[in-house]
């Protein structure tokens, strides 16, 4: 399972940069930029599988 490097950063603001990249960035882009709605269950599922990868790097060891 990859780790993360001391040289890949463990700061807040990266953490929170990384974040917004997994969770906010596929539903605009799948939204193309909120022009098509996306559906509850979609949202539903990008929020939860990008929560899901931060957590598998950020997360408790």
């Amino acid at each position: 399972m990859y780790r993360p490097t001391a040289a890949a950063g463990r700061s807040a603001e990266r953490a929170a940069e990384h974040y917004v990249a997994l969770v906010q960035t596929p539903a605009t882009d799948r939204a193309f930029f909120n022009a098509l709605p996306l559906e509850e269950s979609e949202r539903r599922e990008i929020v939860r599988s990008g929560v899901d990868a931060f957590l598998r790097v950020y997360g408790p060891r």
